[in-house]
C-alpha cells in the first residue's frame, strides 16, 4: 500500500464541494399594491469558496404571462460564501374579479451548483383580492310602491 501526502498543496487546490441549489418555499398573496413584488428565496445547503450562478426563468401555470405576471428571466450570483438570494417577479395588479392563478419560476441551468431531484421549481399563487358588488333588494323601489302607478 503507498499513501501520496501533498506537502505543497494550497487551499485553492482541494476540490470544492458543490451545493445544492433550491427554493425552500413557495409564494402565495393577495393580487394588490402592496404584493405587486413577489419574491422567491433561493438558498444553498452549504456555502463553498466558488461563485454559483443559477439561471432562471418566470413561466405560466394557470396566470397569464404578460396579464397576471411580467415575464421575466435572468441570472442569480452567489458569491463566495454566500448562501441565500432572491428572484424577484413583478404581479399586474389588476381590478378583474377571477380565479386564484399560478406560475412558476424555474431555475434551468447552474455553474458549480446542483439541482435536487434534477429540477428546482417555486409556485407563485396570486389570490384575488378583487370581490363582486353586493346589490340587496333593501331600500329598492318599484313602480308599485307608488299609489296610482302601474308596472307597464
Amino acid at each position: 500500500m503507498v499513501a501520496v501526502v501533498c506537502f505543497q498543496c494550497r487551499r485553492d487546490d482541494a476540490p470544492s464541494v458543490v451545493p445544492n441549489v433550491y427554493f425552500p418555499i413557495d409564494v402565495s398573496a393577495l393580487e394588490s399594491a402592496e404584493n405587486a413584488i413577489f419574491e422567491f428565496p433561493l438558498v444553498l445547503d452549504r456555502t463553498t469558496d466558488r461563485e454559483v450562478t443559477v439561471h432562471y426563468e418566470a413561466r405560466s401555470l394557470t396566470a397569464t404571462e404578460g396579464e397576471d405576471f411580467v415575464p421575466t428571466s435572468g441570472t442569480v450570483t452567489f458569491e463566495p460564501g454566500e448562501a441565500s438570494a432572491t428572484i424577484k417577479v413583478e404581479i399586474v395588479v389588476d381590478e378583474y374579479i377571477e380565479e386564484d392563478e399560478q406560475f412558476r419560476v424555474v431555475l434551468t441551468e447552474s455553474q458549480n451548483g446542483l439541482f435536487l431531484d434534477g429540477i428546482q421549481q417555486a409556485i407563485g399563487t396570486i389570490r384575488n383580492d378583487d370581490t363582486a358588488i353586493q346589490v340587496t333588494t333593501e331600500g329598492y323601489v318599484s313602480a308599485d310602491s307608488y299609489a296610482g302607478k302601474t308596472l307597464v
